[in-house]
C-alpha cells in the first residue's frame, strides 16, 4: 500500500471511530438481539399456506402472534413484529400477491403484512368490534375481504383492509364463528353463526338463512368435488346437504364424539373432523361413515386442521397447548412439529446455579397450560418435568438447604417437590384447596414454606408441604409474591392486589405497609441482597416504587419507565444498583442507578407481556425474560464500558497506522 493510501485510510478510521462513538453516546440503545430459546409448544389457532410455495406456512397462536415456517413445519420462527401478544384466530393469504397477509385476532381486529409476515400493521378503520373469529379473501378480487366478528356480524373491505363496512343485512345473529367461500360459484359465501347458517350470493344485498333455524354453527365446508356442504354443529355432530342446501341429513355414523368443532378436506376427497375431546375422525366415502384416526393422541384438543393439495397426504393439526402435529401419510401416523415454535405462557422462571464445579445450571420454567420444563444447557434443549399432573405451574422455588430439591405450586392448589433438580416431580400432601400463585421457602429452616393465591389466605407449612395451615388472611386480595428478608430471616413481605403486607420477626400480625404507594396492585417484590431495608415493588399501573426503611415509606421511581404496568423486577446479583423491570407492553427496562433512571433495553424485540425476569447469577449480564406468549427469551447485555474500550482501541489502532505511515515516509525520503 502506498504512503498516501495508508495515511488516507488511517484518517478514515479515525473519523469513522469518532462518528460511531458520538452515535453511541447520543443513542439510548445499548441492547443487542433477544433470542428466543423455548420451551417449544403452545396453542395454534390457525394454519395457512403460501399461495406460491406450500412449504411456506403460517401459524396463528394464542397470545404469541404469528410464526412462519419455510420448510413445511420442520422449523418455525417468529413473524410477529407489530403483532406481539396478539391471539391470531385466522390468517388469509392474498391470492395474487402472496407476500400480502391478513391476520384476524380475537381482540385487536385485523392486521396486514406486505412482506410475508415480517412486519404487521393494524387496519381497523370502520370495524365496530375488534373481537374476530375468521377472515377470508375474495378469490376473484384480491382487495376484497370479509371478517366474522363476535358480536358485530360480518364486515367487508373492498380496498385490502384500508376501510371496512358492515355487511350483515339478513343475519339474525351477530355472533359469527365461520366464513367459507364456495369455489363452485364465484362470489358465494357462507357464514356460520351461533344462531344459524347463512349464504350470500355474488351481487346480493342480503344474507339468506339455510338449514335449520337456531343451529350453533362452528364450521362450514363446501366440497366442490362432491357438491356437498358439510356443517359442524357442536353437540349434534356433522350435517350435510347434497342438494345445495335444500335438504339436510345427519352424517354421524362412526362419529363417537358429537362435539365437532372443525372440518377439513384432503386432495383425495377424504374429510376430517376435529372434536372437542381431542379425537380426530376421517371419512373416505363422502361423510357417509367416519372412523377415528387411531394414531392420534386423544386429549390433544385440536384447534384447526390444515391441508394443502400441493403437499400430498400431509395433514397439519394446530392443537391447544401442544403446538403443531403433522402427518405425512394421510393421518395414519403423527409427530410433533414444534421446532422453533415458542408459544408458551410462562408464569415462573428460575435459574438454579450448580454448586459443584462442572455442575450445570438448571433453567426451570413453569407454564400456564403446559406444565414444567427444565434445561441443562442454557435453553438449547428442554425436557418436560415428569409427574406434575396440573398443567398450570405458577411458581417454582429452589430449596436453599437441599441443593437437589425444588418446590412448585400450581394454579389448581397442588404442591409438588422434585429431588433431582426438576427431572421428576411428585405430589406433596393434599394441597390447600384453592389456587396458588406464589411460594417462598425459608432460607435456613428446612421444610418451612409460605404459599398464597387467589383466596387472600396465606398458608404455612413446617413439614415441606405435607400439611398446611392458614397463617394470615388478606380479605379479597390475590397474593402474588412472598419474600423472606435475607438478613432478618423471620421477617416476611407479601405483595398482593391490595398492597404490601409485612410480618416482622416474632410478630403474629400482618401489617399493611403502603404509605407512598401510588398503586396497590403489586405484581412483584425484590429485596436488595446487601441492604435488606431497601425493597422494590413492581405495580400494575404505578410503575416501580422503592422503600429504604423496610417498607414503612415508598417513593415512585419511574423516570424513563414509559410502561407503568410493571409485572416483574430483578437485581443484578453482583451489582445491586443495576435493576431490570419487565412490563405488560413487552418492554424490558434497565436502571444502573438503583432505579432513579430507566432505559429500554429491548427496542425492536416486539415481545408479549413480560411475566418474569431472571439474571444469571454467574454471568449477570445474561438476562432471561419469561413472556406470556413467546416462552423465554435471553440476551447478554453488552457493557457500555466494554464498547467504549473497543472504540478507544480502534482509535489507537488508526492513530498507530498514521504514525507508522509517517515513519515509512521519513525512511523513504532518507533512502
Amino acid at each position: 500500500m502506498s504512503l498516501r493510501s495508508e495515511v488516507a485510510w488511517g484518517g478514515v478510521l479515525v473519523s469513522g471511530a469518532w462518528v460511531v462513538l458520538a452515535f453511541l453516546f447520543c443513542s439510548a440503545r445499548w441492547d443487542g438481539g433477544w433470542k428466543s430459546i423455548g420451551p417449544e409448544g403452545g396453542t395454534v389457532r390457525t394454519i395457512a399456506f403460501d399461495r406460491l410455495d406450500a412449504r411456506v406456512m403460517y401459524a396463528g397462536t394464542r397470545e404469541g402472534g404469528v410464526f412462519r415456517s419455510l420448510d413445511a413445519a420442520k422449523r418455525w420462527q417468529r413473524a410477529s413484529a407489530g403483532l406481539a401478544g396478539a391471539t391470531v384466530v385466522d390468517i388469509a393469504v392474498g391470492p395474487l400477491t402472496p407476500s400480502r397477509l391478513f391476520a384476524a385476532t380475537d381482540a385487536k381486529g385485523v392486521f396486514r403484512s406486505a412482506d410475508r409476515g415480517r412486519t404487521w400493521q393494524p387496519c381497523n378503520a370502520g370495524l365496530d368490534t375488534l373481537a374476530l373469529r375468521a377472515i377470508i379473501v375474495d378469490p376473484a378480487n384480491p382487495s376484497g375481504l370479509m371478517v366474522a366478528s363476535f358480536g358485530g356480524g360480518v364486515y367487508r373491505s373492498d380496498d385490502a383492509c384500508e376501510s371496512w363496512r358492515a355487511d350483515s343485512e339478513g343475519l339474525n345473529d351477530a355472533f359469527v364463528n365461520a366464513l367459507s367461500t364456495d369455489t363452485r360459484v364465484q362470489g358465494t359465501v357462507y357464514a356460520g353463526t351461533m344462531g344459524g347458517l347463512y349464504r350470500k350470493q355474488a351481487g346480493a344485498a342480503h344474507w339468506v338463512e339455510i338449514g335449520m333455524p337456531g343451529w350453533f354453527v362452528q364450521d362450514v365446508l363446501v366440497d366442490a368435488g362432491s357438491d356437498a356442504i358439510l356443517v359442524a354443529l357442536p353437540g349434534e355432530g356433522v350435517v350435510v346437504s347434497r342438494d345445495d342446501g335444500r335438504t339436510w341429513t345427519a352424517a354421524n355414523e362412526g362419529l363417537d364424539d358429537s362435539m365437532v368443532t372443525g372440518l377439513a378436506r384432503a386432495p383425495s376427497g377424504a374429510f376430517y373432523a376435529q372434536t372437542q375431546s381431542g379425537e380426530v375422525f376421517s371419512s373416505g366415502n363422502g361423510a357417509h361413515t367416519w372412523h377415528a384416526v387411531a394414531a392420534w393422541t386423544r386429549g390433544s384438543e385440536v384447534e384447526t386442521l390444515a391441508i394443502d393439495e400441493r403437499l400430498p397426504a400431509h395433514v397439519f393439526a394446530g392443537t391447544r397447548f401442544a403446538g403443531v402435529r403433522m402427518s405425512s401419510d394421510g393421518g395414519d401416523g403423527w409427530r410433533s412439529a414444534n421446532r422453533g415454535l415458542h408459544n408458551l405462557q410462562v408464569e415462573t422462571l428460575l435459574i438454579d446455579q450448580g454448586l459443584k464445579a462442572g455442575e450445570p445450571a438448571v433453567i426451570h420454567v413453569g407454564s400456564r397450560y403446559s406444565g414444567a420444563f427444565r434445561s441443562l444447557d442454557g435453553g438449547r434443549s428442554w425436557e418436560a418435568g415428569q409427574g406434575i399432573a396440573d398443567p398450570w405451574v405458577s411458581a417454582i422455588v429452589a430449596d436453599p438447604v437441599d441443593h437437589f430439591r425444588v418446590h412448585a405450586v400450581s394454579g389448581g392448589g397442588r404442591v409438588f417437590m422434585s429431588r433431582d433438580r426438576g427431572r421428576n416431580w411428585h405430589v406433596v400432601g393434599q394441597g390447600v384447596g384453592s389456587g396458588l400463585f406464589s411460594l417462598a421457602v425459608h432460607p435456613r429452616h428446612e421444610g418451612v414454606m409460605l404459599a398464597g393465591g387467589a383466596s387472600g389466605e396465606l398458608f404455612g407449612t413446617q413439614d415441606g408441604g405435607e400439611h398446611w395451615r392458614v397463617v394470615g388472611e388478606i380479605g379479597g386480595a390475590i397474593i402474588r409474591h412472598i419474600v423472606f428478608d435475607p438478613q432478618h430471616l423471620d421477617t416476611v413481605y407479601v405483595g398482593t392486589s391490595k398492597g404490601i403486607f409485612k410480618r416482622a420477626a416474632g410478630g403474629a400480625v400482618w401489617l399493611a405497609v403502603n404509605i407512598g404507594l401510588r398503586q396497590l396492585d403489586i405484581q412483584a417484590l425484590a429485596i436488595d441482597p446487601l441492604s435488606p431495608a431497601v425493597i422494590y415493588a413492581a405495580s400494575n399501573g404505578g410503575g416501580v416504587h422503592r422503600s429504604s426503611d423496610g417498607g414503612l415509606h415508598w417513593l415512585p421511581l419511574n423516570e424513563g419507565l414509559i410502561d407503568p404496568f410493571i409485572q416483574t423486577i430483578a437485581f443484578d446479583p453482583q451489582a445491586p444498583a443495576t435493576l431490570y423491570a419487565g412490563g405488560r407492553s413487552g418492554r424490558i427496562f434497565r436502571s444502573d442507578d438503583a432505579g432513579l433512571h430507566w432505559r429500554i433495553i429491548n427496542s425492536g424485540a416486539d415481545l408479549p407481556p413480560i411475566t418474569v425476569l431472571a439474571v444469571d447469577p454467574v454471568a449477570p449480564r445474561r438476562v432471561y425474560a419469561a413472556t406470556a406468549g413467546n416462552s423465554v427469551v435471553v440476551e447478554t447485555q453488552i457493557s457500555g464500558w466494554a464498547r467504549l474500550a473497543g472504540l478507544i482501541a480502534l482509535i489507537a489502532l488508526a492513530a498507530s497506522l498514521v504514525r507508522n505511515g509517517g515513519s515509512t515516509s521519513s525512511a523513504s525520503q532518507t533512502d
